[in-house]
């Protein structure tokens, strides 16, 4: 009798420490940007829609993430770094109210221990005087082939470097 009491105190025990043990609570955060740089593409084409980017100011800001916000920003394959810049950009663009960050350029600086200061500047636009396509529009519109600036930088750099190597 006695070795079945005690058997059921242990029982009781064991399954009082088992719900205390899974009484632990994870708490995680999540946190998405996204900012466009340079080139503004809407490429869904009922009727193909075009818009002007009106130029403002220049700015520059230096903006401080912590080693929390750093780990929660690293990625597989280096998106570290990628990640920070667009992050700097999409707080720049809100900090202005703008729609979007030309020309932006960086400086990073820091380390995935302490965490990174990262500068950013670049100027401020927003987009302008949407309407549909003319037939003037369409020209460079079907012309684009989803080429970036970044695509046609590339190209440039390729056909420099075939002109010198033919000599």
């Amino acid at each position: 009798m006695n070795q079945l009491k005690l058997f059921f105190v242990a029982v009781g025990l064991f399954m009082a420490g088992n719900m205390m043990a899974q009484k632990s609570t994870t708490i995680s955060s999540f946190e998405d940007t996204q900012a466009r740089v340079v080139d503004p593409y809407a490429r869904a084409y009922v009727k193909p829609l075009t818009c002007e980017l009106e130029v403002k100011d220049r700015v520059s800001h230096t903006y401080d993430f912590t080693l929390a916000e750093v780990q929660a920003m690293s990625g597989e394959g280096g998106a570290l770094f990628d990640n920070l810049r667009s992050r700097a950009v999409f707080k720049l663009a809100e900090d202005n109210n703008v729609d979007v960050i030309v020309a932006a350029t960086f400086y990073i600086k820091g380390s995935t221990t302490e965490g990174f200061h990262v500068t950013v500047k670049g100027f401020t636009a927003n987009f302008v005087k949407w309407g549909s396509a003319t037939k003037e529009d369409y020209q460079w519109i079907f012309k684009d082939d989803t080429q970036s600036t970044v695509d046609v930088q590339t190209g440039a750099a390729k056909a420099a470097i075939k002109t010198t190597t033919r000599r």
